[in-house]
């Protein structure tokens, strides 16, 4: 407990020494060494029993024209912010109010900004004190100043859009945060060619935070930021897909360690994958609102989505078995088909993507590959296939060999648990069987057997036996079909199902339509 000891008898000596204000500052300097001590917990402690905090900020409140003595003053509220405890009693204290006030009076003073964005910084992590950021009507605006104003000072940078992505969780503080023109200003560091990786990704983590408002989104959609959005997600996955590995903060050549180089390619990696993750989120969340769906077309998301997936198919195939690195690019994989399942039901989404590079090359293996899939990826894509199935511009397209057969498999293989993806995979035929081109293709690829074989399997299912009984209501209209069905006891198996829902009033008439073209051959 030497520092508890130490920590005490320094506020005491400050408090009956508190109208000298170079002693002050002196033992505030002494103060911070306590805090990054090699035992900080007894400082934490003492604090917070001797009230410490609010000793510092009503000190600070006497000396507030003097930024030598704010500059001390914030580097020890910084340092006790880092205590999760303490740093509660930051909200408390008034250290907001003073923290507005100061970077209003001082803006011109950088190290003093650098330890008030690092003390808010710390401060916006802790639910209940970013109520009290609203209570000060000044700080977000004075926030969103400092961080234009220091644009290239990689700590103050980090701290203040550290700051914002802490607010941005709270709905208010995110309102705020965007009716001061906060979108305004990530866009301008966004656009800044030396703005590091890390920033980028945090950004993208604040933005995606503030798409949780629909009126945000819009606003943010509208601002123009989606073009250096897109443009760093381009680019980073085109680095990650041909393995290269740009670097703003690293010089290889100054690394004499083999381990030091190969620490800062994980963090390289790391960063490029956070990038990714939270780019790709931020677009499938702008996506949802369709006010920017344009806008996301215009500039190439798709595109770089299909991209993507293609390259990392390619990686994977080249590369040895790497499950870490699988679970990584799948995650973000997951993220692009959320962007494209949130697009789905827009004609200008169907007309996009069937003009990009091999859209369904990309998309079907990971129906068929379960190692290299997941549950979510392949429940995904069937919604994609699902919406696109709508828009007859793209029937052409789903009628292909290589789609149709993995999304009849998955019919096929379809268990108890998976059976709202039987639905949709279903819902896909329903909507292709309506033409008769397009008859012959998926009758050709085996359509007839998945769904004798869902209706034989969920018998019991409505919802099944509803698009089962739909399907093959359309199929029957051809001779052929109808003799294929009858053979595989459709018939008999549409008769129980009949019988089975007959409480039903449209499961029952969509039956018996399919059962008159079925028994017209036959009577």
């Amino acid at each position: 407990m030497e520092t508890y000891s130490k920590t005490l008898e320094l506020l005491s000596s400050m408090r009956k020494n508190s109208t000298s204000q170079e002693l002050l500052i002196n033992n505030l300097a002494t103060l911070n060494n306590l805090a990054v001590s090699t035992s900080p917990e007894g400082f934490h402690q003492c604090v917070r029993e001797n009230s410490g905090v609010e000793f510092v900020v009503s000190l600070s409140r006497r000396y507030s024209k003097s930024w030598k003595f704010l500059e001390k003053a914030f580097a020890a509220l910084r340092n006790v912010g880092s205590d999760e405890q303490n740093c509660q009693l930051l909200g408390k204290s008034g250290s907001f109010s003073l923290a507005s006030q100061a970077l209003n009076e001082h803006l011109g003073r950088q190290s003093l900004i650098t330890n008030i964005l690092a003390m808010l910084s710390n401060a916006s992590q802790q639910e209940k004190n970013r109520k009290v950021f609203l209570q000060e009507p000044k700080l977000i605006r004075s926030i969103l100043n400092s961080i234009r104003q220091y644009n290239q000072e990689k700590e103050i940078l980090a701290n203040g859009i550290r700051t914002l992505l802490g607010l941005s969780l709270h709905l208010p503080c995110a309102i705020k945060l965007v009716e001061e023109g906060g979108v305004l200003v990530l866009k301008e560091i966004l656009q800044d060619y030396n703005t590091t990786q890390e920033i980028q990704s945090t950004i993208f983590g604040v933005l995606n935070n503030l798409c949780v408002d629909d009126v945000n989104c819009v606003i943010i959609g509208r601002s123009g930021i989606i073009r250096p959005i897109c443009s760093i997600i381009y680019n980073t996955s085109n680095n990650a897909n041909n393995n290269k590995n740009d670097f703003n903060d690293y010089d290889f050549n100054k690394k004499e360690n083999e381990q030091e180089q190969e620490q800062d390619l994980k963090q390289n990696e790391n960063a490029k994958h956070q990038i990714l993750l939270y780019g790709f989120s931020l677009l499938a969340n702008l996506a949802s609102n369709s006010h920017n769906n344009k806008l996301l077309i215009e500039n190439n998301s798709i595109s770089i989505g299909i991209n993507y997936i293609n390259g990392s198919a390619k990686n994977n195939n080249n590369k040895k078995k790497n499950n870490n690195k699988e679970n990584s690019t799948l995650e973000i994989i997951e993220k692009i088909l959320l962007l494209f399942q949130n697009f789905s039901p827009e004609i200008s989404f169907a007309t996009t993507l069937i003009n990009a590079n091999k859209p369904f090359q990309a998309l079907i293996p990971l129906l068929t590959q379960k190692h290299d899939s997941s549950e979510i990826a392949t429940f995904r894509i069937i919604n994609i296939l699902m919406n696109l199935s709508h828009q007859k511009i793209a029937h052409q397209a789903l009628t292909d060999q290589k789609v149709l057969l993995p999304l009849i498999s998955l019919i096929e293989h379809t268990t108890q648990k998976k059976i709202k993806m039987c639905v949709r995979a279903l819902t896909v035929l329903y909507h292709l069987s309506q033409t008769k081109e397009n008859r012959k293709k998926i009758v050709l690829a085996g359509s007839i057997n998945s769904v004798i074989y869902s209706l034989q399997q969920f018998m019991d299912n409505e919802e099944v036996v509803d698009i089962a009984a739909a399907i093959i209501t359309n199929l029957s209209i051809e001779i052929d079909s109808r003799k294929e069905i009858k053979y595989k006891r459709g018939l008999n198996l549409l008769q129980n199902a009949l019988q089975k829902h007959k409480f039903n009033k449209k499961i029952t008439e969509q039956i018996e339509r399919a059962l008159k073209n079925l028994q017209t051959d036959f009577n």
